[in-house]
């Protein structure tokens, strides 16, 4: 590949496009072994990601980050945003100045109805410890993760196009 994890992160990708470049290369588990390992989420364009917005705010901040609005006590993504699919796991990617991707906890909700369609959806955030996470080298502390819960998904009838311009005029 060329690069270390270092040099990615630095690059600040996405989960979505350095999962879709370790696929190139053959290296799906490693996807969710480096995530693990970097515990959080990235954001691209020199948007702060959501790892550096958690160490800046308490846990119980009720403060909405940039590409988020505070909705009768939950959340509401700006923007557009779109419910993808990363190794095994499902992530919640907004489109607004950047994209900004985060896990999603469990649901009943059938995920796969909304995959890769732009969606808005209304969320609120949950922590959860990992007991026994995977890792290179055993054995591996435990670890919490910052996980969205969903409330609502509503699917959107725009054109790629169209989500691309809300994503430039997101505010």
């Amino acid at each position: 590949m060329g690069e270390s994890r270092v040099q990615l992160y630095r690059r600040q990708l996405t989960l979505v496009q350095f999962e879709r470049r370790l696929l190139r290369f053959g290296a799906v588990w490693l996807a969710s072994v480096l995530v693990v390992v970097s515990q959080g989420t990235v954001s691209e364009r020199g948007s702060p990601s959501l790892i550096e917005v958690a160490r800046a705010q308490p846990a119980s901040a009720n403060v909405p980050v940039q590409w988020e609005r505070a909705v009768r006590g939950t959340y509401e993504n700006k923007g557009v945003a779109r419910i993808e699919r990363l190794g095994e796991r499902w992530t919640l990617s907004v489109w607004c100045r950047g994209t900004h991707s985060t896990y999603l906890d469990d649901t009943t909700e059938d995920l796969n109805r909304y995959a890769n369609l732009f969606v808005t959806v209304r969320y609120s955030y949950v922590t959860r410890e990992t007991a026994d996470p995977k890792c290179l080298r055993g054995p591996c502390s435990p670890f919490r993760e910052r996980l969205i819960s969903i409330r609502r998904i509503t699917p959107l009838k725009i054109s790629v196009e169209e989500a691309r311009k809300r994503d430039r005029e997101c505010k």
